[in-house]
């Protein structure tokens, strides 16, 4: 019973992250990337200031708010190259480039936290970054610069992932919630301030939807995660990119060919192997 609800929880994910980025499309690129970022997280902070007084004044925790703060720059840095990416190429590209968040954390793994690579996660790896260059690159003339920086993006986020790992074994949902939110707001401030250009009261109500529905869609991913091994909620996660795929069509006339649907396809078989087989493969080295 608890994988259907963590199933359950995981697709509702998948649906309330797909409004984010039609949203976050629909906007555009009127609004400079690191103004409308921190518009939306400056929105989802409200929701946590209760405890941002708590957790980091009366209660603080030096060790714990070091990894808070880690997480909130690689986090804030990703943020600005997502909302970038999301206003300048497909929606359903972006949520597939966004899949090689697992390829680069098996990577940082490897360099940093001393974990080994047996030779079929480096082919799962390669068949990953192939699948990647099929989707940006398919007729050798070059990558898009929104598909440059959403690779640089997932980049920062497969770090930020990592840091919520350790995070997670301490903390409680909505303290990892509150941190996040908190400190990334912090993090876009300065560069918010220097691209400032004052959103219309349209894009700051926009904006607060994000908020809203972005919030509501790290709790349920987080609640699928508690119910369940991510060898099961995984699977399900996958239904994002239809749901993006659906919305750049309807809403925005995006069409998808033969080569997005084999990098796709190469990305998702990539993926699925880290996150689910990964565990039968050796431990931390010595």
């Amino acid at each position: 019973m608890k994988n259907l609800h963590a199933i359950f929880w995981m697709v509702i994910t998948t649906i309330l992250f797909a409004i984010v980025t039609g949203m976050v499309r629909h906007l555009g690129t009127d609004l400079p990337a690191p103004v409308a970022a921190f518009v939306r997280y400056v929105a989802s902070t409200i929701f946590f200031l209760p405890l941002i007084f708590k957790m980091f004044v009366t209660q603080a925790d030096q060790e714990k708010n070091k990894i808070h703060f880690a997480r909130g720059i690689c986090h804030g840095l990703g943020v600005i190259g997502w909302f970038f990416a999301m206003a300048t190429i497909p929606v359903s590209e972006v949520t597939v480039i966004g899949y090689m968040t697992p390829v680069f954390v098996t990577i940082a793994a490897f360099f940093f936290l001393g974990e080994r690579l047996s030779k079929k996660l480096i082919l799962a790896l390669a068949v990953g970054f192939t699948g990647m260059f099929v989707i940006v690159n398919p007729s050798g003339t070059g990558i898009e610069i929104g598909q440059l920086t959403m690779i640089i993006a997932t980049i920062f986020f497969a770090g930020s992932y990592i840091l919520a790992k350790q995070l997670s074994s301490s903390n409680s949902i909505i303290e990892v919630l509150t941190g996040l939110n908190s400190i990334v707001t912090l993090v876009l401030a300065p560069f918010a301030i220097f691209f400032w250009q004052t959103p219309s009261l349209y894009e700051t109500l926009w904006l607060s939807l994000v908020a809203f529905f972005a919030t509501c869609g790290h709790y349920t991913m987080t609640l699928a995660f508690k119910l369940a091994p991510i060898s099961v909620t995984q699977p399900a996660n996958y239904l994002q990119l239809v749901w993006a795929t659906l919305i750049g069509f309807i809403f925005f006339g995006e069409l998808i060919d033969i080569w997005f649907v084999l990098g796709s396809t190469l990305i998702i078989l990539s993926t699925a192997y880290i996150l689910i087989f990964a565990k039968q493969l050796p431990g931390k080295a010595n």
